[in-house]
């Protein structure tokens, strides 16, 4: 095996590790919320709820204030982890996705036609989900990121670059759903949608 792959090997099983070891402390704080009796049949005690992260966030930002290793800077960053490590996360997340992709369905026909070179489609994503229309604006150097490099702009979110790349993937695939219709719609007309 070739020594760079080797190396990228054991960076990418310490990163995945210090992931794992961040979700176990998050996990604990999450377990006790969840878990509180003045907690039961209320919001908080479901772990993929909004209220439960949002109460997990202000936990963490008191309880591990100056760690820079516990997500406690940003909401986002918080909700990476629930969603990479919590199934009932992950299908809300893929859940959220379709919601996104259906939300960049066409609101009337004459859109649909108005150009093809995918400039509805990023209008269309700015509108309904500006944090993935910005990854991409940064990530292709759009007049929109105003010269932000990605390493600035995850900074600036407080967000790793798992998110950004997951983020980025959102995007694009909502992007090309949209311009897939686009054309569909130019080429066969509106009964295909």
């Amino acid at each position: 095996m070739n020594p760079r792959t080797t190396s990228a090997l054991v960076r990418g099983f310490a990163t995945q590790a210090h992931r794992l070891k961040t979700w176990e402390a998050v996990k604990r704080v999450s377990d006790t919320i969840a878990t509180a009796p003045e907690n039961a049949s209320t919001p908080l005690a479901l772990r993929g709820s909004d209220e439960h992260v949002l109460a997990v966030f202000e936990k963490l930002k008191v309880q591990y204030e100056g760690n820079k290793n516990i997500p406690n800077r940003t909401l986002a960053g918080l909700w990476a982890y629930f969603e990479e490590f919590l199934p009932e996360c992950q299908d809300k997340a893929a859940s959220e996705y379709a919601n996104a992709l259906t939300t960049l369905a066409m609101e009337n026909e004459e859109a649909l036609v108005r150009d093809l070179t995918g400039n509805f489609c990023l209008e269309q994503l700015r509108k309904k989900e500006p944090e993935l229309f910005e990854v991409l604006a940064v990530d292709a150097g759009l007049d929109e990121a105003h010269g932000e490099k990605k390493a600035a702009y995850m900074t600036r979110k407080g967000i790793g670059r798992a998110t950004f790349n997951n983020r980025y993937e959102l995007g694009a695939a909502a992007i090309r759903e949209c311009f897939d219709k686009t054309l569909r719609y130019k080429l066969l007309g509106p009964q295909i949608l």
